[in-house]
């Protein structure tokens, strides 16, 4: 049971961590979390089966969890929400600046006004910086 104890304290740990460091855009310690994160949640799915029924926790040898562990693995999923929220935002913002990057890059002309508030002609613009 201590094992379980440990493994969902540093799991929430981790958490805490990749929510600081998506934050912060450290994307690259963000990853090296993910191996580690990874490794606990199978270790944690060995020793804890969902019952159907309802939404307790069974461990692996058959007695029921205690409180601590269901708090434990509740405050884990919220955490995991929030970084997930927080990630999905961060991938619509970085889509949105692509977005807008390529349609700039497609437009072929400028327009630019000269002081009387005409069109000026592109070509011309470029004879008077030849000058």
């Amino acid at each position: 049971m201590s094992q379980i104890q440990n493994n969902l304290s540093r799991l929430l740990e981790i958490l805490e961590a990749e929510f600081t460091l998506l934050q912060t855009d450290d994307l690259d310690r963000f990853e090296t979390l993910q191996a580690e994160k990874q490794a606990i949640v199978e270790a944690l799915s060995e020793k804890l089966a969902r019952a159907d029924t309802d939404s307790e926790y069974i461990l692996a040898d058959g007695n029921s969890d205690d409180s601590n562990v269901k708090s434990t693995l509740t405050m884990c999923r919220d955490y995991h929400i929030r970084n997930s929220i927080l990630l999905e935002k961060k991938i619509e913002v970085n889509k949105n600046a692509l977005n807008i990057l390529r349609s700039s890059r497609h437009s072929e002309e400028v327009e630019t006004y000269d002081r009387l508030g005409k069109v000026r002609n592109l070509n011309s613009v470029s004879l008077q910086s030849d000058v």
